[in-house]
């Protein structure tokens, strides 16, 4: 196993843990708000940006993971009613169109946090880098694992099978 193969494992492995943590931290966070709210009649300051910070955290940073995994929304059993030349060309399609979409929204998010830089949120101050880095991290994942899909269903040969619904990559 080369160099670049296991950062990239090790960056598979930490984006499902982390998508995890800050998944339970939002968690907490409204359910300490609510406590908060209900007995002693004041919010927690700064709830809402943070919220929508771990928000923001768990989604993107899980993305990739999401991606590999098949767990977003696709037409698969349509899919596999197509011939098998079809069927190749169809995923060939889709992972180049995606690959495509998250190459063009990567080069975005970059810009706009370039752009901010020097942002910051309004109550909590945040540093608007801090609330963009996961969505840059996140789709830049995501790029690389469509690229990875790609290249996978162009060297797929005739004969192998979509196996369990999913695609083995």
């Amino acid at each position: 196993m080369s160099v670049g193969q296991k950062i990239w494992r090790g960056l598979t492995i930490v984006d499902r843990y982390l998508g995890v943590i800050f998944l339970f931290n939002l968690i907490i966070l409204i359910l300490v708000d609510t406590c908060l709210r209900a007995f002693a009649i004041t919010p927690f300051m700064g709830t809402m940006e943070l919220v929508r910070c771990f928000l923001i955290w768990s989604v993107f940073i899980s993305l990739r993971h999401v991606t590999k995994e098949d767990a977003h929304i696709r037409m698969g059993e349509l899919i596999a009613l197509a011939p098998p030349i079809w069927q190749k060309i169809i995923k060939m399609a889709i992972h180049l169109a995606a690959l495509l979409v998250f190459v063009i929204i990567t080069l975005s998010v970059f810009k706009t946090t370039v752009h901010n830089f020097y942002d910051t949120t309004p109550t909590l101050e945040i540093p608007m880098v801090v609330f963009f880095f996961p969505t840059i991290l996140g789709f830049s994942l995501t790029t690389i694992q469509y690229a990875i899909m790609l290249v996978a269903s162009i060297k797929e040969r005739e004969g192998d099978k979509i196996r369990g619904g999913k695609w083995d990559y």
